[in-house]
């Protein structure tokens, strides 16, 4: 089971991201953050293999969380 948080400011898109993610049997979404300043302390929370951020999320178009979001997942997709 892959463990994946999903990081989107746009409702719609997080909420359809996660549904479709959850279609699968082998993917679990365990969480799913609006705010780029969670990503770190979610990741921490939930331990996901992987997360997936918004290019243009708010508060995270720096690079701050990378360093601590990558020690955490084993992959991140921007």
């Amino acid at each position: 089971m892959i463990r994946i948080l999903v990081a989107e400011d746009m409702r719609i898109l997080r909420d359809t991201l996660v549904a479709v993610l959850k279609l699968e049997d082998d993917l679990d979404v365990v969480a799913a953050t609006e705010s780029g300043v969670d990503i770190v302390s979610t990741a921490l929370a939930y331990r996901p293999d992987v997360a997936v951020i918004s290019v243009d999320l708010p508060s995270a178009a720096g690079s701050s969380w990378r360093p601590n979001c990558t020690s955490v997942c084993r992959s991140v997709a921007r």
